[in-house]
């Protein structure tokens, strides 16, 4: 004769904690029903961490009017920029080998990028070499006036 399976002792803990009212023996009744009709139909390992899932939802806070199903009412967060973020980590964890060759092209394609837009060593040592004579063939090139002939040193 087997054992009846049952759920994770953490979070059986968890759910005692979660004040749910009045209604905490129905939830309770309810999750534990799920619970064993998941274990005759997915096993236990699967059973267990669907109760996780289940459990551990009844700690997300929702804003009022928000559906149990998460569809409407999602915060800022999820919205703009960080639904494509979220969507980004999601879509790395699923195809890694994708996502590292995409990173390695956009790396060797930066490392191109830079290299054609640096000057070469030889252009480089003709600019500072007129840099470095530049006072001389401006002095060159013109030629300071002459001071007059009628100053007068005091």
């Amino acid at each position: 004769m087997s054992a009846v399976p049952r759920p994770p002792g953490l979070v059986r803990a968890l759910l005692r904690l979660r004040l749910l009212g009045p209604r905490r023996l129905e939830v309770e009744a309810d999750l534990g029903d799920i619970f064993r009709t998941r274990v005759a139909a997915l096993g236990v390992r699967q059973a267990r961490r669907r109760f996780y899932a289940d459990v551990l939802s009844l700690w997300w806070r929702r804003r009022p009017g928000a559906s149990a199903t998460g569809q409407t009412g999602r915060g800022p967060l999820l919205q703009g920029w960080g639904g494509d973020v979220v969507f980004a980590i999601r879509l790395c964890r699923r195809h890694p080998v994708l996502m590292a060759m995409a990173v390695a092209g956009l790396g060797v394609g930066i490392g191109i990028s830079t290299a054609a837009a640096r000057p070469s060593p030889s252009l480089v040592r003709d600019r500072l070499k007129e840099e470095l004579e530049w006072p001389h063939t401006v002095a060159a090139r013109w030629s300071a006036p002459s001071a007059p002939s009628r100053w007068v040193s005091p």
